[in-house]
């Protein structure tokens, strides 16, 4: 995984006698998963942007000065200097860049959709996920069956793309696994993959209904 480095302007001190250091240097080296979106939606810190942001940034923090322990506190970074905050959520969008490389997540036919960072399943990676070739229709029960295991944000969403799956396969190479994908499986995929998994399946949805 590509990490990215920066310098923050002014950094915090540490608040450990033994220590006293200023802390400025904060490394970003952990992509967001489905997992992550979940949990800061959960997080009753997240309503406000500035605290929202944050989280977002945490979350793929992987070194900061002396520190030891991660994610940091949202109270510390919170308490950094407005051109601190600022160079740390630009770091994390550079960081994010950087990390995606030239990977691409596209279509490979109107049932087929290949991730560009893939989902590991016992061991193995797999990127293309494969979707029947018909209309699958389920009853108002099913959707609240779903609902009442997921509630109503994006584990749910991702348990209606799941139950759609029939097979996992490989670009390169010969694996597969048959069947349904749990929503507990999906919420390991990159959050890149699934903004594109969510459009290509709302597409998908739609072009059945247009017939």
């Amino acid at each position: 995984m590509t990490k990215h480095t920066i310098t923050l302007p002014d950094g915090y001190k540490s608040r450990d006698p033994k220590d006293g250091s200023l802390n400025r240097v904060v490394e970003f080296g952990k992509r967001p998963t489905a997992a992550d979106q979940i949990k800061i939606d959960n997080n009753s810190q997240s309503g406000l942007e500035v605290q929202r942001t944050l989280l977002y940034a945490r979350d793929a923090i992987t070194a900061f000065g002396s520190m030891e322990r991660f994610p940091p506190p949202l109270s510390l970074l919170m308490g950094l200097s407005s051109r601190d905050r600022d160079a740390m959520v630009e770091g994390y969008v550079d960081f994010l860049g950087a990390s995606l490389g030239d990977r691409v997540a596209d279509s490979l036919s109107e049932h087929e959709h290949k991730l560009a960072f893939g989902l590991e399943i016992e061991g193995e990676a797999y990127d293309v996920l494969v979707f029947g070739g018909e209309d699958k229709q389920y009853t108002g029960y099913d959707d609240l069956k779903v609902e009442k295991q997921y509630g109503t944000g994006l584990k749910r969403d991702l348990a209606y793309i799941g139950r759609d799956v029939c097979k996992l396969a490989q670009s390169e190479g010969g694996l597969t696994v048959e069947g349904e994908v749990s929503a507990d499986a999906l919420t390991k995929l990159d959050m890149f993959d699934v903004g594109k998994l969510v459009e290509f399946y709302a597409q998908r949805r739609g072009n059945f209904r247009k017939g």
